[in-house]
């Protein structure tokens, strides 16, 4: 499972949206077993200002990990109804962890070995009534240096109205809303149930592409979409009904 990044036990903090770092040391090539550091983040408009919070984890290179952002179900049961959006970062760099504008050829091609693309956790609905209870991300190397990270993702095992779109980017602009879509959804639940039991955003690594000494990494195995049918089904029945027994 991913732990906490050196220094240990990094809170949950605030930051301005273009502020949003994920600065630890380690910059690759990496071999499996190695570890790296991995910035979730979340973010939200609260009273005319958007607020970002991120944890960071430490992972093991081609290790299926569960990262947790704790605490954040308070952030899902009080999310406004523009919505609360995560995405994920790397680290070892000065660059700003702000998620990428997937609408931008450009900006992809630039820094999509840093970020990932944003995801709406829970969507923009008048009632806030949906969150996503978990996404699994894989991180794509080339011979050990990260290359890409992109959201494995379908509601293969929902309907239509429980199916939320991902924004291609986010406006910063108040509110913070999702724009457009870059082609991903996730299977979204009724948030006042879920959350009764604790909800925190929850992000499945798995990994793909070769390592420092040309080695394929085999993680990618368990991403979410290699499953199908009924198979697919029951997997997410049980993770969405216990997932955090995973991350212990």
């Amino acid at each position: 499972d991913g732990g906490a990044a050196d220094p240990p036990e990094v809170q949950a903090e605030d930051a301005e949206p273009f502020a949003a770092d994920c600065r630890y040391e380690g910059s690759g090539p990496w071999d499996i077993g190695d570890s790296l550091v991995l910035c979730v983040f979340l973010a939200f408009d609260e009273g005319g200002v958007t607020q970002v919070k991120k944890m960071a984890f430490q992972v093991a290179v081609d290790e299926y990990s569960g990262l947790s952002l704790q605490d954040s179900t308070a952030v899902a049961q009080t999310a406004p109804s523009s919505g609360v959006y995560a995405w994920v970062g790397t680290g070892a760099s000065e660059t700003p962890r702000h998620p990428l504008d997937c609408s931008n050829d450009t900006e992809v091609d630039a820094r999509r070995d840093v970020v990932s693309c944003p995801l709406a956790w829970v969507p923009a609905a008048e009632s806030g009534a949906l969150v996503v209870p978990f996404f699994n991300l894989v991180v794509n190397l080339n011979e050990g240096r990260v290359a890409s990270m992109v959201w494995d993702s379908g509601c293969l095992t929902c309907g239509p109205d429980s199916c939320v779109d991902a924004p291609a980017t986010l406006n910063y602009s108040v509110p913070l809303t999702g724009i457009g879509s870059h082609g991903g959804s996730s299977c979204a639940e009724e948030a006042a149930l879920k959350c009764s039991d604790g909800c925190d955003l929850t992000v499945f690594v798995t990994w793909a592409g070769t390592d420092a000494s040309g080695r394929n990494a085999r993680t990618a195995g368990h991403r979410f979409t290699k499953f199908a049918g009924q198979t697919l089904g029951s997997m997410y029945s049980w993770l969405s009904s216990d997932y955090q027994s995973l991350l212990r």
